[in-house]
């Protein structure tokens, strides 16, 4: 990953929807999560992932895994995956 890339937990406020994160290195995180600690439209968790300057989509392969639906937000579109086990 560039330099000043970063990745890091996002949660609604209030709510302790992710249970768990960890960083193993500066390219790899996961994380836990509780959607039942959420209510109403405040049932989700996610991560905010900055490439920082100097990453290259159309050079470089971004992987993203997940067990559950995995929606994808970039500046230029929306999608949604639903990824199988």
């Amino acid at each position: 990953m560039p330099v000043g890339s970063s990745i890091i937990d996002m949660e609604p406020k209030g709510y302790n929807t992710v249970t768990g994160f960890t960083q193993t290195s500066s390219s790899v995180a996961s994380f836990t999560y509780d959607l039942a600690n959420g209510t109403g439209d405040n049932r989700w968790a996610g991560a905010l992932i900055s490439l920082g300057s100097g990453f290259n989509l159309a050079a470089n392969d971004l992987v993203i895994s997940a067990v559950t639906r995995v929606r994808v937000i970039t500046r230029w579109c929306w999608r949604t995956l639903k990824v199988t086990k």
